[in-house]
């Protein structure tokens, strides 16, 4: 087994934030359909050590404080989606991914 490889931050955020849209429910679950879907991810993800296993993905969630991820996030989406965007969908969408990562930690 591989171990102490470094993973980018944001490859992580964004395979379990895939994970989350697609419904899946734990990060078992999103490790496994990234894994599967690695090819794919690649061409959107730097991935330069392949794909975080799920203790790398849970360590990396659980440092991150997720009120100033929120905060970002928000921001985000309103600087690429424009401020009249639909705020409360992008809150939504983003509640949902934070109930979920909450649940696994």
């Amino acid at each position: 087994m591989d171990r102490c490889k470094k993973h980018n931050l944001v490859d992580i955020l964004m395979i379990v934030f895939v994970g989350v849209l697609c419904g899946y429910k734990s990060i078992e679950q999103i490790q496994f359909y990234a894994t599967l879907s690695e090819q794919t991810l690649k061409k959107y993800l730097k991935l330069e050590n392949g794909i975080p296993g799920s203790d790398t993905i849970l360590r990396a969630l659980a440092r991150i404080d997720a009120k100033q991820l929120e905060k970002v996030f928000i921001e985000y989406a309103q600087e690429t989606f424009g401020k009249n965007s639909a705020e409360n969908e992008v809150f939504v969408l983003y509640t949902a991914a934070n109930k979920t990562v909450k649940s696994v930690l």
